[in-house]
């Protein structure tokens, strides 16, 4: 085998077990949420958590269960389901991941990594009164019916002060 294909050896065994990411700054991290649905009278809907009004970050925001990743977790799946079983009080047999929906980067922190998934039973669910205020649902028809509001966030990356500008031509 001469350089060059040592080389190419190298780099295909390197590379393609390796997913790519984001490259993130260092105050950015990962989160997976869960969309859970669930059966109700009214058909399909939708849960949502209202975060307990005691806690320091984000209290009484609406939102989906989820939290930071943990290596321990091994995927951004494991995380979505980890979570939701904490803060729902369910166990993972009760939750049946249908697929993941696409990254969101948010302009303070977290990437997040959201998972569709449906509850089996919502009589199951005793959710975790230090992490949730109470919880609700929507049906699903009823969300379809509404016009989206969309807005944007600008992301942009900052040069740090040891950023070499003296290598940059300037024209």
């Amino acid at each position: 085998m001469n350089e060059m294909e040592k080389l190419q050896y190298v780099l295909f065994e390197r590379l393609h077990r390796r997913a790519p990411g984001i490259d993130k700054l260092d105050r950015l991290w990962d989160a997976a949420v869960l969309l859970p649905l669930v059966r109700t009278p009214e058909g399909i809907s939708v849960l949502f958590e209202e975060r307990a009004h005691t806690l320091r970050s984000q209290p009484g925001e609406v939102c989906f269960p989820g939290g930071k990743y943990e290596c321990e977790d091994n995927s951004f799946r494991n995380t979505a389901v980890r979570e939701t079983c904490e803060e729902l009080g369910l166990k993972p047999e009760n939750i049946t991941i249908c697929g993941e929906l696409d990254c969101l980067v948010t302009h303070n922190g977290p990437i997040i990594h959201p998972f569709v998934g449906l509850i089996d039973d919502i009589s199951k669910i005793t959710y975790s009164k230090s992490e949730v205020e109470r919880i609700f649902t929507v049906p699903l028809k009823v969300l379809l019916e509404q016009k989206p509001r969309r807005g944007s966030v600008q992301l942009a990356d900052h040069p740090g002060d040891d950023f070499p500008f003296d290598l940059v031509p300037q024209r």
